[in-house]
């Protein structure tokens, strides 16, 4: 009952929040901005990233004996992600003439890395904190699994959900896209979030004939939320 009051508030949280998203993804995308901070060419930044993400794939493989051609979406996500954030905004090239110039919100938060300026608007600082909370999730979950000596974690946050890492993964890719859609992740978040249902699916038939008590399991503790 609890989790239905929590996912209800959470739908009209979105619901009102949508016209405002809708602005600030119709303004990234056409490419008709004012003031927005254009990274290019920035390779160093492109590789540090996306390798920091891809090692989020690890704690996933560590817990179940996962193909990881299941995991390709997901590289593919943060590779073009990171390409058109600090490499080649190929978005922006392509529907730069799409739409009138456009004002997105304020930036709130701006700071000088690596000798480069960053600017970043409330919808880009949600992303960031999705993505904060997701990577989170998964270290906590890999931590718990790496430490205990039970073949079946069932604490902690396994107590909440069965799959709390790829919730986290997840989480990692939503709050990347809130902040910064492109053409290319918004095709493959869909695709890539039914690839973990589906994997999640598969593992868990997997695991209830490898793993004593996990049927029991299932039936105390959500899928995911």
């Amino acid at each position: 009952m609890k989790r239905k009051i929590v996912a209800g508030f959470i739908a009209i949280l979105c619901l009102i929040a949508l016209p405002a998203f809708l602005e600030h993804y119709l303004a990234l995308m056409t490419g008709r901005v004012k003031n927005l901070v254009i990274i290019q060419r920035r390779w160093d930044l492109v590789a540090l990233s996306i390798i920091g993400f891809l090692l989020f794939l690890i704690p996933l493989r560590y817990r179940h004996k996962t193909d990881w051609s299941s995991f390709g979406i997901y590289t593919a996500f943060i590779v073009s992600l990171f390409v058109e954030m600090y490499g080649i905004p190929l978005t922006l090239y392509l529907t730069s003439g799409l739409g009138s110039t456009t004002q997105t919100p304020a930036y709130i938060f701006e700071f000088t890395a690596l000798g480069i300026y960053f600017g970043l608007n409330l919808w880009m600082l949600i992303g960031l904190g999705i993505t904060a909370l997701g990577a989170f999730i998964v270290s906590i979950g890999w931590y718990q699994l790496y430490t205990s000596e039970e073949k079946l974690v069932t604490s902690g946050v396994y107590a909440y959900s069965r799959h709390p890492q790829y919730i986290g993964i997840s989480l990692i890719v939503i709050g990347w896209f809130i902040g910064w859609p492109t053409l290319l992740t918004t095709l493959m978040l869909p695709i890539l979030l039914f690839v973990y249902y589906r994997a999640a699916l598969k593992e868990e038939e997997e695991v209830k004939k490898e793993v004593e008590g996990y049927e029991e399991y299932m039936n105390e503790v959500p899928r995911f939320i």
